[in-house]
Parts: C-alpha cells; structure tokens; sequence
C-alpha cells in the first residue's frame, strides 16, 4: 500500500506533533512501546513525533488506539 499523506500547514504540525508527545506521556508510554504497537521502527515514529515525518492516513485511527483518544 502506497503511503498517503496529508497536507499540513505548519502551525497545525507544530501543535499535532506537541499534543503527540504530551498524548503519549500522559499515558506513560514510551517511543519504542508506540512504534512496536504501531507495526513501524523507533527512528520512523522519532520522526513523526519531531515533525521531520508526517503521519501516514493509514496510522491516525491506530495511533488513537494505542494512545486511546
């Protein structure tokens, strides 16, 4: 499957990657826990929390899974 990304400006990647972060501390989880749980390495997920990487469609609804959102 090809990976689809959305377009961002870059306020909304700014706050999107902060709230990822604060989202997934808040549940006590780390970066290697989520990237296991989402099927992808650690340096990608590193990536999508830094906002060198966007977020494919095809990860959002795991992603609020796992972090339960």
């Amino acid at each position: 499957m090809p990976a689809f990304t959305f377009p961002m400006c870059a306020d909304f990647a700014e706050q999107f990657t902060k709230r990822l972060v604060a989202s997934r501390e808040a549940k006590g989880l780390t970066q290697t826990v989520v990237a296991k749980k989402l099927g992808i390495t650690l340096g990608c997920y590193g990536h999508y929390e830094r906002g060198f990487r966007r977020l494919p469609v095809h990860l959002v609804s795991k992603l609020a899974e796992v972090l339960e959102c």
